[in-house]
């Protein structure tokens, strides 16, 4: 009896120590955030617009609605998952939107991380080993950034380390349905906080399947568990995974693309690539730390040695379930070594292991004065490294106010231009790209407002950077430092802009470095909307037509006119000319009558004395609406104020796509897609196209043209069932083109056809005449053999 009430006194003492280092590195984290203003940077913009995102999806929560759903998964379409956001939604909810309060996850992350170590440590037969571990990681440097920054790596970390604390147990009872599905689902977890952390736990997965198959001697327990472990993971992911699966795969391979351009030297096969993390880990656990126990561990050893107590085959004492324990960080030094980008996050997942290897070799000394003093001086180092990182850190700022640094003006930027458009979706394309001031930081403002704005980084290069005058109605530019991305072409640009007669500077604002931020405006915004008392049934439209563009003033109600698409037809006794406008999403104006202006770019030279004009209007809700048409006035002075102001016309740009895609063009085909894609951020006018050609294709299915502006939004709206369907229209009528069957190889392989996908791509290779599709080809085709495992095919290629 007084045994069980001393282990149970034990236990409790452990489990007091441990929740002390728990609430100790949340007093930490909360005094940090006391006295400092959070600013996020680049990575910590693009995660955070994503959480603010996710977080007004759950606002307006419908389970019953497929959008609904599809507009969850596709907040995240890369290689960094939904998870973490998800959970930090929750957060949200409870405690209230803001940048603080979105850093609150992180907590939980770093629990569930130290539980994982101390009960890891546990069933190797040592809470006090978890104990060292649990505190050498709580108090981390390294790991009190992640808590106090909103990144993905530490909920990374947690995933990965509860995965294999589970995959461990499971080991150990070699028969447990619970944890078997507990497993697929966290592993399912692990994938959906990036995939790439599969890669991590091949070697212990590896490990568990040989081990569990010679200790189960159950053939069909051995199929059952593997069965409940692999659905698991599937329902877990297939969501996400089905509609993101081709822009996850290319997420991955444009990181790799990245490191390879912008880190050499670092690569796997040279020198500084192979020590890179060797270094970096010392760093991680502290030099201090490591040292000490070299100098420990070197007087163990000869103490050992002296007293001839030292025996190498004392090894052969540990048990094969102990070993399994040294797979994963093997696993993660070597992918992280065979990684092209290199940086001290990407290893994170390792620190736990490294903690509790920490906490064995402190728990292994003998127990006398010298290694009782020993430990308090390396509790006292882990201690004091946290506050002199503290101290340190720049944005710390205990001896300061904490609003000297609230100047940084993302709100009042983010503010003033909701004022100016509250009714219209409104892009704004971002030049600098400082740590400050850039992109991604202003995004996360403009979710975090729930705004109707949308900040773009400008990618345009020198061939295209004098387009974006006419693609956009707003420019952020900034003095003084330009940041890591900047580029002549930017520079340029944003001489442009303050040079040009059609921007004026709208506002401005001086930065905290000295600098000063500018909003500038197009004097003539392509998109306005009034509100009017009149109500117009039909709708009126008037037409006005110039050497410069065409400017289109339609009245009526909202729900008539919002999402709407509206299609022109000129005629004369012998042509006809096709006019198509998409027509803005209207916010925060229901059941009113307005009038919306709209300016676009028209360059067909029309005799519009000899024409008739023919017009309707196409619902968000496919409905025909009637219009009147009032008037159709053409202006034919060129006022030079004008000249080159009037806003590109998507529609028309997406006819380009189609006729690139009919003749193979496929360079300029994506290079025209990013250019537009950055002024469309929701890319509403591949919906809006889909839909006006194939009311046009309805009228006249005589015009193979229509056919392939279909295919090519149905292509880049990934719906592939669709794509293939039209596609194959395609192919019936045009069967000699080599770039249908191609772009049809593309749309199978998404539809998970690799059978059919490798068809169409030997059909291309028969018939093509255009030896510059013959690199494009050959990738398809490598990925098709990927798919199909014909891996000896590889070789041939």
């Amino acid at each position: 009896m007084n045994k069980k009430v001393l282990n149970l006194s034990h236990i409790n003492k452990n489990n007091l120590i441990l929740l002390s280092i728990i609430i100790f590195s949340i007093l930490v984290d909360k005094l940090f955030h006391l006295h400092s203003f959070y600013i996020p940077k680049w990575d910590q913009g693009y995660h955070l617009s994503n959480l603010f995102r996710t977080y007004n999806i759950f606002e307006e929560v419908d389970l019953n609605n497929f959008d609904w759903w599809n507009n969850l998964w596709r907040v995240s379409d890369t290689y960094r998952g939904p998870l973490t956001y998800i959970c930090s939604s929750i957060f949200l909810k409870i405690f209230g939107k803001s940048y603080e309060n979105s850093l609150l996850s992180n907590h939980i992350f770093s629990i569930i991380t130290i539980l994982c170590i101390f009960n890891l440590s546990k069933e190797i037969g040592n809470e006090k080993v978890g104990l060292w571990g649990s505190v050498i990681f709580a108090l981390n440097p390294y790991i009190f950034d992640q808590r106090v920054d909103y990144l993905i790596d530490l909920s990374q970390v947690c995933i990965i380390n509860l995965n294999f604390y589970i995959l461990y147990k499971l080991l150990k009872s070699k028969t447990n349905f619970l944890l078997s599905l507990f497993l697929g689902i966290t592993l399912g977890f692990v994938f959906l906080t990036k995939p790439t952390g599969l890669l991590f736990l091949f070697l212990p997965y590896s490990y568990a399947l040989y081990y569990l198959g010679e200790n189960l001697t159950s053939f069909k327990k051995k199929l059952l568990y593997l069965i409940i472990i692999t659905s698991s993971f599937l329902i877990v992911i297939w969501p996400w995974l089905s509609i993101n699966w081709l822009t996850i795969f290319t997420s991955i391979l444009n990181s790799w693309q990245w490191g390879i351009k912008y880190q050499d030297g670092l690569e796997a096969n040279t020198f500084e690539g192979l020590i890179f993390y060797p270094k970096i880990i010392t760093k991680l656990i502290g030099p201090y730390i490591l040292g000490s126990f070299f100098v420990i561990g070197s007087i163990s050893l000869f103490k050992s040695l002296r007293n001839h107590k030292f025996k190498f085959n004392n090894f052969n004492g540990l048990r094969r379930i102990d070993l399994f324990l040294i797979s994963m960080p093997i696993n993660i030094l070597i992918i992280c070594t065979f990684m092209s980008t290199k940086d001290l996050r990407f290893i994170l997942p390792i620190f736990p292991s490294l903690c509790i290897f920490s906490g064995l070799f402190l728990e292994n000394l003998k127990k006398n004065n010298l290694n009782k003093f020993y430990k308090i001086f390396i509790f006292t180092i882990i201690l004091s490294t946290l506050i002199l990182h503290l101290n340190n850190q720049k944005n710390t700022h205990f001896i300061f106010k904490k609003n000297t640094f609230n100047s940084w003006p993302h709100k009042e930027i983010v503010e003033e231009l909701k004022r100016f458009s509250p009714n219209l979706k409104t892009v704004i394309g971002v030049l600098p790209d400082t740590k400050e001031l850039n992109t991604f930081n202003l995004a996360a403002e403009a979710e975090l407002q729930n705004s109707n704005l949308h900040f773009r980084q400008i990618i345009s290069n020198e061939e295209s950077y004098k387009e974006d005058l006419n693609r956009f109605n707003w420019f952020i530019i900034k003095d003084g430092e330009q940041g890591i991305m900047s580029s002549n072409s930017k520079l340029e640009l944003s001489k442009l802009v303050e040079e040009s007669s059609k921007f004026e500077n709208f506002k401005s604002w001086e930065l905290p470095d000295g600098s000063k931020a500018k909003l500038f405006k197009r004097k003539k915004i392509n998109e306005s909307i009034t509100t009017i008392r009149d109500d117009f049934s039909p709708l009126k439209l008037e037409l006005i037509f110039s050497e410069n563009g065409l400017t289109l003033d339609l009245k009526g109600n909202v729900e008539s006119v919002s999402k709407s698409n509206l299609l022109l037809d000129a005629r004369s006794k012998d042509k006809k000319y096709e006019i198509n406008i998409a027509l803005p999403e209207i916010i925060n104006l229901s059941d009113k009558n307005i009038q919306i202006i709209k300016r676009i770019n028209f360059d067909q030279k029309l005799d519009y004395e000899t024409l008739n004009f023919d017009s309707l209007l196409i619902s968000k809700e496919n409905q025909e609406i009637p219009i009147s048409l009032d008037k159709v006035i053409f202006n034919k002075e060129i006022i030079e104020s004008e000249k080159n102001t009037f806003e590109i016309n998507k529609v028309k740009e997406l006819e380009k796509m189609g006729k690139l895609l009919k003749y193979g063009e496929f360079d300029k085909l994506f290079n025209l897609v990013g250019l537009i894609n950055q002024t469309d951020p929701d890319q509403e006018y591949l919906i809006d196209s889909e839909k006006i050609f194939k009311y046009r294709y309805k009228l006249n299915n005589r015009n193979p043209y229509y056919l392939y502006n279909i295919a090519i939004a149905q292509v880049l709206q990934r719906k592939s069932i669709e794509a293939a369907d039209t596609l194959e229209k395609l192919i019936k009528i045009d069967k000699n083109n080599s770039n249908l069957y191609l772009a049809k190889s593309v749309v199978d392989i998404y539809n998970f056809n690799p059978r059919q996908a490798e068809i169409n791509i030997q059909k291309a290779i028969n018939i093509n005449n255009n030896p510059n599709l013959n690199s494009t080809i050959n990738t398809i085709k490598i990925i098709s053999n990927i798919i199909n495992l014909r891996i000896s095919s590889l070789t041939k290629i």
